[in-house]
């Protein structure tokens, strides 16, 4: 603990002690100037940012069918669309990625978790994962990698009003449309997309038997608007909100008898409401965040009703120094005032306070760059913790290749559900502590109209007081509690390649990844000591086509899963198939003028893979869809 404290002492302090006395002129990029905390502090870190080519092909598609078919990721989804999902990274749990708004945790105040089937893919933001991201950076929960989702003004040559519906197998139907007005000043932007489907796909259970899910329609609204203004003598001015309700049936799962009937349904209202304030100067910038979250979550059944509904109250500040050319130094401290009324808690209604202080200095040549960061973290429960972080990566070969190395803490609270749900909730739980170390590798290879990208990187993690839901005593099947059960430890690598080929009016685009992910239980007091984590594959793979020609826009891609097992007791008869699923889209893309329209047909599950993520909850097999899209480009030029 005295290790750690120094440490954000000295983050704090050196900054000035090495500034004292210079006095040469601060040239500062204005891109360093521009760039938030998250981002200009993350060098250090494996990175995957969604590239526009992508967001021209999905830009019909939700997060999360986006996020798994071009990114190195695990999807856990509870069935089919509209179903609970959640992105794991590196072995964790769903509550181990930290999902971010605007910069504003979105995670669910109770759960832990964010479901990602609820984040719709919008047109112009900016979606990136940072793995590994580190404590320092993004406070509690960003235990083994963040998703960061940010909302951006635009120009005025960007203006357009955009639009699409798409129909398909299992009687889905989905709308988006999408406004962008921008000017020299002010952009505005709206993004709104409708789905109402049955999701009624049949499956075979056992004995032969077959099943309809007729009890497992979705229907969804989300509007997302973004208001920014920049003035020359005040700053620049962000304004954003987040609307969305949706409806899902829940389905009985496999492993119910053929006559069993469902009466669940669960109900999700969402309003999140955010404001910024940045001024930049010649050798400073200065930004200003509050945001506001009122989240509810109604489940039913036949004689059960659970009403979750929490209220959040962000405020952020970031102070950025340069204070030399190779020199900068940020500062900053963030509130939160966290509110919860649960019918499922004992004290129905929660408060707690949320805040933490970080400090972060970057010193930077031509070749090589440092990273050194620090956050004090506290709750009004559990106090204070700091957590660190210290990276930086270095240019070769004119910086065509990349090196980098990064080690930080990790640091993560209970949830509220961890420590109030009843009956079992444990108020007593710990935090969950631990580090990571990773280095990675990243190359860029020009070879005339071809050009290749390619990254490699290895990581190790420890945690301790990892928290899960366990039966109450170990080797039991009943009374699940919450209980700070093991130690745990991760170990991997990563690889991931990029070629882009032009070929006179051919553009193609092939990419893959790789991941070996060993993550196991390393506490030698459990039973389960060296036991793999349930649902975390050994391996993942995945690999995409998009080809463009003319008019036509062709994307195939495959994800494969390797086994894992169900259960903590890794036994041979709780071992999960491997699956490799191939999703195809074929697009038409007709011009007049400045306008599009576009004519596209998709193919999910190409080959019909019967699979399931999670044990007993059926996937769906091939599906179809056909739709259209259509654009009026270049539509205003506000002053």
């Amino acid at each position: 603990m005295r290790l750690k404290l120094f440490f954000v002492l000295v983050v704090f302090c050196l900054p000035h002690l090495l500034v004292a006395g210079i006095t040469d002129t601060v040239r500062v990029e204005e891109v360093d100037v521009i760039a938030c905390q998250r981002q200009f502090f993350t060098e250090d870190f494996k990175t995957f940012t969604v590239d526009t080519l992508s967001q021209k092909l999905f830009v019909n598609e939700n997060l999360q069918d986006v996020l798994q078919y071009i990114a190195p990721i695990q999807l856990v989804t509870y069935g089919s669309a509209g179903s609970l999902s959640s992105v794991r990274l590196r072995g964790g749990s769903g509550n181990h990625t930290q999902i971010n708004w605007n910069g504003f945790p979105i995670n669910s105040l109770t759960s832990g978790s964010a479901d990602v089937s609820l984040l719709s893919f919008n047109k112009g933001d900016k979606v990136s994962i940072i793995y590994g991201a580190s404590g320092a950076l993004y406070g509690s929960g960003a235990v083994d990698g963040v998703i960061d989702i940010d909302q951006q003004s635009f120009s005025k040559d960007e203006s357009n009003i955009s639009g699409s519906y798409e129909f398909g197998s299992f009687s889905h139907n989905k709308g988006v449309l999408g406004v962008r007005l921008g000017g020299e000043k002010l952009s505005f932007s709206l993004n709104a997309n409708c789905i109402d489907a049955k999701n009624n796909f049949s499956y075979h259970i056992a004995r032969g038997d077959k099943r309809n899910n007729d009890h497992n329609s979705l229907n969804s609204l989300a509007l997302v608007p973004y208001l920014d203004f920049k003035t020359q003598k005040y700053g620049q001015f962000g304004l954003g909100a987040w609307y969305q309700v949706r409806d899902k049936d829940i389905p009985v799962t496999m492993n119910s008898l053929l006559s069993a009937e469902s009466y669940q349904h669960q109900t999700d209202r969402v309003i999140r409401l955010m404001a910024k304030w940045k001024k930049l100067g010649d050798k400073y910038s200065f930004e200003y965040k509050t945001a506001y979250f009122n989240e509810t979550l109604i489940y039913t059944d036949k004689n059960f009703l659970s009403n979750i509904h929490n209220e959040r109250w962000y405020e952020n500040i970031n102070l950025r120094m340069f204070l030399t050319t190779n020199l900068s130094f940020d500062v900053g401290g963030q509130f939160a005032l966290l509110w919860a009324k649960v019918s499922n808690y004992e004290k129905t209604t929660t408060v707690e306070n949320d805040g933490s202080l970080f400090s972060a200095v970057k010193f930077r040549t031509v070749k090589y760059t440092l990273n050194a960061s620090s956050r004090l973290v506290y709750n009004s429960s559990y106090g204070s913790f700091p957590v660190f972080a210290l990276g930086g990566k270095y240019k070769f070969r004119d910086e065509k290749l990349i090196g980098r190395f990064s080690i930080s803490s990790k640091y993560r609270q209970p949830t509220f559900n961890d420590r109030y749900w009843e009956p079992y909730g444990n108020p007593d739980l710990n935090p969950e502590k631990g580090y990571v170390v990773e280095s990675g590798l990243r190359g860029y290879f020009n070879l005339g109209m071809n050009s290749i990208e390619c990254d490699f990187n290895t990581y190790y993690s420890d945690v301790k007081d990892w928290i899960e839901w366990a039966p109450k005593n170990e080797g039991e099947s009943a009374g699940m509690a919450p209980k700070n059960n093991k130690k745990v430890r991760s170990l991997g690598f990563e690889f991931s390649g990029c070629n882009k080929l032009v070929l006179g009016k051919t553009f193609l685009k092939f990419n893959v990844n790789y991941s070996f992910n060993h993550t196991v239980n390393n506490d030698p007091k459990s039973i389960f000591y060296g036991h793999y984590l349930t649902y975390t594959p050994l391996q993942k793979v995945g690999y995409g086509l998009i080809g463009e020609h003319k008019q036509f826009l062709l994307s195939w891609n495959g994800n494969y899963t390797g086994w894992r097992y169900a259960s903590e007791e890794n036994s041979s008869s709780g071992i999960m198939d491997a699956y490799l699923i191939h999703n195809a889209q074929l697009k038409y893309q007709m011009k007049y003028n400045h306008h599009q329209l576009n004519a596209f047909f998709k193919v999910a599950n190409v080959f019909n893979v019967d699979y399931q993520v999670i044990e007993y909850y059926q996937m769906p097999g091939r599906a179809f869809y056909v739709g259209v899209e259509i654009s009026f480009n270049q539509l205003n030029n506000m002053k």
